[in-house]
């Protein structure tokens, strides 16, 4: 049924995630000034429930890449996961600054 079928597609989704960290991490040991690679992982480790891991990747690509949009936005979401209500915040606020359009899209 669809029960069944939902926890395929949850099985699924959550090995495509597995499989796109682990291919960013690959890309991370060969570059690791690649700050698209961290930003990328950062997303995974979100949606894996690895909220900690997404703030360690979000703060290593800002490192690289203070302009790093996706990073700011992943980073919002990360310290929101974790309670951090003024870190989330003051990423959202450092998102829109980067990228104005952020806000339109949200």
């Amino acid at each position: 049924g669809a029960g069944g079928r939902y926890g395929v597609g949850l099985v699924l989704h959550k090995r495509n995630e597995f499989a796109a960290a682990a291919a960013c991490g690959e890309a991370i040991a060969r570059d690791p000034n690649y700050a698209p690679a961290y930003s990328t992982r950062a997303g995974c480790r979100l949606r894996l429930g690895d909220p900690k891991g997404a703030v360690e990747d979000c703060e290593a690509a800002l490192r690289l890449d203070p302009n790093d949009e996706v990073a700011h936005s992943n980073l919002g979401l990360a310290r929101a996961d974790l309670c951090d209500r003024d870190g989330a915040l003051a990423a959202a606020l450092e998102a829109v600054r980067v990228a104005p359009r952020i806000a339109m899209n949200h």
